[in-house]
C-alpha cells in the first residue's frame, strides 16, 4: 500500500487557504477542548467564563497532578493555557485582581504591575482595534 502525501505547496492560493483555516479550526477546538478538561479536573482555578489570574507556571502544576486517564502533551497544554490567557476577559481580571491562585484556588501570590500593565495595554490596543473595524463600516 502506498501512503498518500499531500505537499502544501502543490495547491492552489484558494485551497491553501481553506487548509489553513481548518488547521486552524482543528487546533482551536483541540485547545477548548483540554480547557474544558481543566475546568472539569480543577474548577476553583480554571473557568473560561469566570477565569481567576493563574500562577505563573501553572502548567507544571497541571502537569503534575494530571488525573487518572487525563493525557495531553505538554506542548499541547502550554498551547491551551496560553489561548486561555490571551482572552479579553482573563486579561480584564488579571489587570483588576490583586493575587494569582493555584488549581485549588488559593491565593499563591500577587500580581506583578508589568503583568497588570501589559494587559491593560493589550487591551487598550483590542479596542482601539474594534473601534477601527466599527468605523470602517
Amino acid at each position: 500500500m502506498s501512503k498518500l502525501t499531500l505537499s502544501i505547496e502543490k495547491l492552489s492560493d484558494a485551497h491553501k487557504n481553506e487548509f489553513n483555516q481548518l488547521k486552524q479550526k482543528s487546533r482551536l477546538s483541540e485547545r477548548l477542548d483540554i480547557i474544558e478538561s481543566l475546568e472539569k479536573h480543577f474548577p476553583k482555578c480554571f473557568n473560561l467564563k469566570k477565569p481567576i489570574p493563574l500562577k505563573l507556571g501553572i502548567e507544571a502544576d497541571v502537569m503534575k497532578n494530571l488525573p487518572e486517564g487525563f493525557h495531553v502533551s505538554r506542548k499541547k497544554l502550554q498551547r491551551a493555557i496560553k489561548y486561555y490567557v490571551s482572552n479579553i476577559t482573563y486579561r480584564t481580571i488579571l489587570v483588576k485582581e490583586a493575587f494569582r491562585y493555584d488549581l485549588e484556588g488559593n491565593t499563591i501570590g500577587t500580581i506583578d504591575l508589568n503583568h497588570k500593565a501589559e494587559a491593560s495595554r493589550w487591551l487598550a490596543e483590542i479596542r482601539a482595534m474594534r473601534k477601527e473595524t466599527l468605523a470602517a463600516r
